[in-house]
């Protein structure tokens, strides 16, 4: 269940990112809807057990520290493709 909250939610903030109209008065909206769909992509990748498993290998191995940084870019579009097929409530 918590994975079709967080799809709606990822869904939702990416429509609201998309309305919000860039350098003008809503520009503040448009970098809360980006803090918001940020929240829900960190809360689905550190709900993952793969994921944990794998986090505390790399501690194990001493590959994390404060300098320690991953960049992940994503495609919106992609990724409302992506979380609205595997979302069987939008099936």
């Amino acid at each position: 269940m918590f994975c079709f909250v967080l799809v709606d939610s990822v869904l939702t903030t990416i429509n609201l990112v998309r309305k919000a109209k860039p350098m003008d008065s809503s520009e503040t909206a448009q970098n809360k809807a980006y803090e918001q769909l940020n929240g829900a992509i960190l809360k689905a990748i550190t709900a993952s057990e793969e994921v944990k498993q794998v986090l505390l290998d790399f501690q194990k191995k001493n590959l994390i520290d404060r300098m320690a940084v991953l960049n992940l870019i994503l495609s919106l579009e992609e990724l409302e493709a992506l979380a609205a097929a595997d979302n069987p409530c939008r099936k």
